[in-house]
C-alpha cells in the first residue's frame, strides 16, 4: 500500500488528479452563489463530462504520447493522432448535446483545447518526475557511499583475508601473491563501482565469479557453478546488487562439510533472472541477522527498480531476484 500511494504510481496519480477536479466541480455547484445554482441533473451531466475529458486527455498521453511521440515515431504519432482527434471530437459532440445543444464544430475546437493543454501538462510531469528520481537516485547513492565507507572502516573482512594469506604463505607459499592480486582486484572494484548510479550487468557478474573464487580457498569441498543462459544483455544495473546474497551464500555454505553455491543469470528480452543457492548446517537452518536481505530491499525501494525477490529454506537455501531495466511508468 505504502509504494501504491506516491506520485511515480500512474494509478494513484490519475485517481487522485481525478478526484480533485470531481471536488472542484463539487464545490463549485454546492458552494455557488443561490442565483448560479445548477440542478443536481446538471451537476451529474458535468460531472460526466469532466471524466470523459479526464479520459480522453490520458488515453491520448497514455497510449499515444507515451508509445510513439516520446519514442520519436513522429509519422506514426501523427497518423494516429489525427484519427484519434476527430474519433474523440466525434464523441464529445454527442456528449455535449447530451449535455447542452452544440455544434460539431465547438466540439473539435474543444477536444483540440483539451487535448494541447493535457500535453503541456504530461511534458510537465515528464519533467517533474526526472527531477524526483534523479534527487532520489542521488541520496541513495550518497548513503550508498557512506554505508561502503563504513564498510571499509570495519577492519572485518580485510583481517580475514589477511588471516587467510597468513594460512596460505604457512601452508601453499607460492599461491600468495596470487591470493593478495586477486583480494586487491576485489577492493578495487568495489571502491570503483560504487562512484556510478548504475554498472553494466556484465561487469557484477565477473565480480561475482572472481569474488567466489576467492572464498573458495578457504574450503577445498566447496563446489562453484555459475551459469549463464541466454546472451548477456546491455543491461545496467546499481553497482553491488547481488554482492549481499553472495556473501550470504558463501557465509553459510562454508559453514557445512560438503559446501555447494549455485549462481544462475537468465537473460530475457526484458529482464534478468538471478538465481543463487546453497546448502546450510542443519544448526543455523540458514538463517542469520537477515540484515543483508533487510538491506537489500530497502536498497531496492529506494532506487525505484522494478523487481521481483523471492526466498526459499528446504534442503537447499534458494534466493531468486527478477530485475528489469529501468522503466518509468510516465
Amino acid at each position: 500500500m505504502k509504494s501504491f500511494l506516491r506520485y511515480e504510481n500512474v494509478y494513484f496519480r490519475n485517481i487522485f488528479s481525478l478526484f480533485l477536479l470531481y471536488t472542484i466541480l463539487y464545490a463549485d455547484y454546492y458552494f455557488a452563489p443561490p442565483n448560479a445554482a445548477k440542478e443536481k441533473v446538471n451537476f451529474v451531466q458535468e460531472t460526466l463530462g469532466v471524466v470523459f475529458i479526464y479520459l480522453l486527455v490520458f488515453l491520448n498521453n497514455y497510449f499515444l504520447i507515451r508509445s510513439y511521440l516520446l519514442h520519436k515515431k513522429l509519422n506514426i504519432f501523427l497518423k494516429y493522432e489525427i484519427i484519434y482527434f476527430f474519433f474523440t471530437s466525434f464523441l464529445f459532440y454527442h456528449v455535449l448535446n447530451y449535455i447542452d445543444e452544440s455544434s460539431f464544430i465547438s466540439a473539435a475546437i474543444s477536444v483540440f483545447i483539451f487535448l494541447v493543454v493535457g500535453i503541456g501538462f504530461y511534458f510537465f510531469h515528464i519533467w517533474f518526475l526526472d527531477n524526483v528520481i534523479q534527487t532520489k537516485k542521488q541520496l541513495s547513492q550518497r548513503d550508498l557511499e557512506l554505508t561502503f565507507l563504513k564498510q571499509q572502516l570495519n577492519p572485518h573482512f580485510l583481517l580475514n583475508a589477511m588471516n587467510n594469506l597468513y594460512g596460505i604463505s604457512l601452508s601453499n607459499p607460492t599461491m600468495i601473491s596470487d591470493k593478495i592480486l586477486e583480494l586487491s582486484d576485489l577492493l578495487r572494484y568495489q571502491i570503483e563501482a560504487v562512484k556510478s548510479d548504475e554498472i553494466a550487468i556484465e561487469n557484477e557478474i565477473e565480480f561475482a565469479q572472481k569474488y567466489l573464487n576467492y572464498m573458495a580457498f578457504k574450503s577445498s569441498n566447496l563446489k562453484i557453478q555459475n551459469k549463464i543462459l541466454g546472451t548477456i544483455k546491455p543491461f545496467m544495473v546499481p553497482p553491488l546488487l547481488f554482492l549481499p546474497l553472495i556473501e550470504n551464500a558463501s557465509k553459510f555454505a562454508l559453514q557445512t562439510t560438503n559446501p555447494f553455491i549455485n549462481l544462475c543469470w537468465n537473460f530475457e528480452d526484458d529482464f534478468v533472472s538471478f538465481l543463487i543457492e546453497n546448502n546450510f548446517s542443519l544448526d543455523t537452518n540458514g538463517k542469520g541477522t537477515q540484515i543483508g536481505i533487510s538491506n537489500l530491499k530497502r536498497r531496492l525501494e529506494i532506487l525505484e527498480n522494478q523487481t521481483e525477490l523471492t526466498i526459499q529454506s528446504d534442503k537447499a537455501f534458494k534466493v531468486t531476484l527478477k530485475l528489469w531495466p529501468k522503466n518509468i511508468d510516465v
